[in-house]
């Protein structure tokens, strides 16, 4: 499989936890899809080497650990959490103009986090 960076155009290549995170041993050994030229990354589904997402640079990251920790506080303390999840999801995703099936955060460009982060403020 061939990973190509949208920010830089280059392939990125499978690393090891430990090469991204030294500081958390925990994840030494999980894969992470990385660019060598502009340092965008991505991890994996567990037990596999498939993007979690699309690469992202420091800027993306930060800016999708926004919108989940937005996001996240929607749905986290429901009842039903499953059912909340969802449709926080599918809310956001009709605000952004996308398919609920199609809102994942780990897909989202930076433009994309701050459309996100601007409605879930104004919500």
């Amino acid at each position: 499989m061939t990973l190509r960076c949208e920010d830089c155009n280059r392939d990125a290549r499978l690393a090891r936890g430990r090469e991204i995170y030294p500081h958390r041993p925990d994840l030494w050994g999980d894969p992470f899809w990385i660019c060598d030229g502009c340092g965008a990354r991505c991890g994996c589904h567990p037990d596999s080497t498939r993007p979690l997402g699309r690469l992202a640079n420091a800027e993306t990251r930060d800016l999708r650990q926004r919108v989940h920790a937005l996001l996240d506080a929607e749905w986290c303390t429901a009842p039903r959490r499953s059912e909340a999840r969802s449709r926080a999801y599918a809310r956001l995703g009709t605000a952004l103009g996308l398919k609920s099936c199609d809102c994942h955060v780990g897909m989202f460009d930076a433009a994309t986090c701050r459309r996100a982060i601007e409605f879930l403020m104004r919500s």
